[in-house]
């Protein structure tokens, strides 16, 4: 039998109950199966006569051992305050055949999706929630969500104290979690996340401009390069971890090596 769906279905039994008498049918079935990590069981019949329909009233599908694969994923965590993001740690234990996988994102901003509920719970308007008396209707929930100008979630991160993937400073960072395993009887386990951020030398972050913003072709053209930012409380500036000579610095662009005396050529 071959079921047309973008998942990879396996094929695990059929079951012929065509008996012609009502007391020969079987109604209870007990199915087993090797362990295999599933995501959705599949299930379909066929009448073999006009007058008589099968309905499936419940399933009951048990799994031995731990699930091969279980997804957390953080809250927004509130820097209080765009910080620089240095690196990532934590501590966990993952037997053989188990993995951890944890990646991060991070943003800036931060929007508000109020929900409303009836004393039910179902969702409502917020104009009939607040005509309803308190005594039929639920506290508002107020929900963050992450808003504009978040990153895409970072790749995997590899070993402990690596560099933290996501851009940096921001104000919110968000974790998501993997914990998987192929062996059933087997689970990692991750105890704790620390992240290493401080202050950013520059508060409002570090910006570059070039001018000027465009030039011809084959002509020789002198650039310049102006850093912009707002530096925090007590200090002055950028500073540089070895003195840099004052002046204009000039580099080539295709063509010689990097000099204090080349010119920058646009070409093809």
């Amino acid at each position: 039998m071959a079921v047309q769906s973008p998942f990879d279905f396996q094929y695990l039994t059929f079951i012929d109950n065509r008996e012609t008498t009502g007391a020969g049918r079987n109604l209870h079935y007990d199915l087993r199966f090797p362990p295999r990590k599933v995501r959705y069981l599949f299930y379909n019949h066929e009448a073999f006569d006009q007058f008589f329909t099968y309905h499936l009233f419940e399933v009951f599908l048990y799994g031995r051992g731990f699930p091969a694969k279980v997804r957390a994923r953080s809250n927004l965590i509130d820097l209080q305050g765009a910080k620089s993001l240095r690196s990532i740690r934590w501590e966990a234990m993952t037997p053989p055949g188990t993995g951890i996988e944890i990646r991060s994102r991070t943003g800036d901003s931060i929007v508000e999706e109020i929900l409303y509920f009836g004393k039910n719970g179902e969702t409502i308007s917020k104009a009939l929630w607040n005509k309803l008396p308190a005594s039929q209707k639920l506290p508002l929930v107020v929900n963050p969500e992450a808003g504009p100008g978040w990153s895409a979630w970072s790749s995997v991160y590899k070993v402990q104290g690596e560099s933290f993937l996501s851009p940096s400073p921001r104000a919110f960072v968000q974790l998501d979690v993997a914990l998987t395993s192929d062996d059933p009887d087997l689970a990692p386990l991750l105890r704790s996340i620390a992240i290493d951020f401080d202050a950013p030398l520059m508060g409002g972050g570090v910006f570059a401009r070039v001018l000027p913003p465009e030039t011809s072709l084959d002509s020789l053209t002198e650039f310049s390069m102006k850093l912009c930012g707002a530096p925090r409380a007590g200090r002055s500036g950028i500073r540089p971890d070895r003195p840099v000579p004052a002046g204009t610095h000039r580099s080539a662009c295709g063509a010689a090596p990097e000099g204090p005396d080349r010119r920058a050529v646009a070409s093809r």
